[in-house]
């Protein structure tokens, strides 16, 4: 610190930076499939980004808030909670 600047750089919070970006393809107009394989695909990305109970927690919480799993029904919770743990793993849940 010669000028009276600080060389200290503020932490950046890829977790949120990568839940922002999914967020804005979770779009309700969107149909359920393509919002379900982003959902999916943006975990499997983040996966290094947080502790995997984080990136569960923000990831399903994120589905709540955009209201995919209420548009995949009756068992919606389920479903969420299966392709992101399968996305914590690094699978594929949809064979592709």
């Amino acid at each position: 610190m010669i000028d009276g600047t600080s060389d200290v750089v503020a932490p950046v919070d890829l977790l949120a930076m990568a839940i922002a970006k999914v967020r804005a393809h979770l779009d309700p107009s969107l149909p359920v499939k393509k919002r379900i394989r982003t959902l999916w695909a943006g975990a499997k990305a983040a996966r290094r980004f947080a502790a995997s109970d984080v990136v569960l927690d923000e990831f399903t919480a994120l589905a709540n808030e955009s209201g995919l799993t209420r548009d995949l029904g009756y068992h919606g919770r389920e479903d969420v909670a299966h392709v992101l743990n399968w996305a914590l793993r690094g699978w594929d849940p949809f064979g592709d």
